[in-house]
This record gives structure tokens, C-alpha cells and sequence, in this order.
């Protein structure tokens, strides 16, 4: 069986039901391409931990205390309340209990936003985290 094309020439009903399924598909993807295109990209949450040892009292050990207690990125840490995480430290060891991580939200926010300058300038006024008298 043939069908007959618009320039009267005939094509075979496998070729004509292809390219009616294909042009179907084609379609049908169309206002889905264009709704993806004008819908702008939501931004996308970090999963990455970050390297919290860059709050200056925060050590490699307290460090794996927070991340452990779910406290995994810069954000995270400046959302916490200071009791909060002196309550992570001192169930994770004993020898934590003397960290005084009064500043650390204060410089994760800093990280967090990515304010470099400012953390270092306000660590430069701290002696191992805590402020300076």
C-alpha cells in the first residue's frame, strides 16, 4: 500500500506512519522544551560539606563532631545557637567542653556569604576563636 504525498509521488505506509509518529513526538516535546526554556533554573542547594575548620577554635576533630551532629556546611553552623553547639561538643569528648564557640556562627555566616575579608579581619581580633580583652 502507497500513499499518496503532496507532490503526488507515492511513499511507502511504513515510511509515512514513521514520519507522522516522529512529527507527533516532535509536537509534543515542543511545549515542553519551551516551558523548560522560560523557566528559570531554581538555584541549587549544596550538598558539599564545607570546610569548617576555617572558623578559627574549630579544629579537625570539632569539626567531625559537627558534621557527625548534622552541623555540615558554613550555613548550618551560622544558623546554630551557640548552647547548641557547645551541647554537640560536650557530648562528642570531654576535652571539648573547654571550647568557647561563642564567635563560630558569627565567622560561619561570614564563610557562608563568602565575605573572606571580613572573616579574616574579624579573626584577626580573636585569639583561638574567642575574642580578644
Amino acid at each position: 500500500m502507497q500513499i499518496q504525498n503532496i507532490n503526488g509521488k507515492g511513499a511507502p505506509a511504513k515510511k509515512a506512519k514513521a514520519a507522522t509518529k516522529d512529527a507527533d513526538a516532535e509536537t509534543k516535546a515542543k511545549p515542553a522544551k519551551e516551558k523548560a526554556e522560560k523557566k528559570p533554573a531554581a538555584p541549587k542547594k549544596s550538598t558539599a560539606k564545607d570546610d569548617l575548620t576555617k572558623i578559627e577554635g574549630i579544629g579537625p576533630k570539632a569539626a567531625e563532631a559537627l558534621v557527625a551532629a548534622g552541623l555540615v556546611t558554613f550555613a548550618d553552623v551560622a544558623k546554630a545557637k551557640v548552647p547548641a553547639i557547645q551541647t554537640i561538643l560536650d557530648e562528642a569528648d570531654g576535652k571539648f567542653g573547654a571550647m568557647k564557640p561563642d564567635t563560630w556562627p558569627k565567622q560561619a555566616k561570614l564563610a557562608a556569604d563568602e565575605k573572606w575579608d571580613e572573616l579574616k579581619t574579624l579573626q584577626d581580633e580573636l585569639d583561638g576563636g574567642i575574642e580578644k580583652k
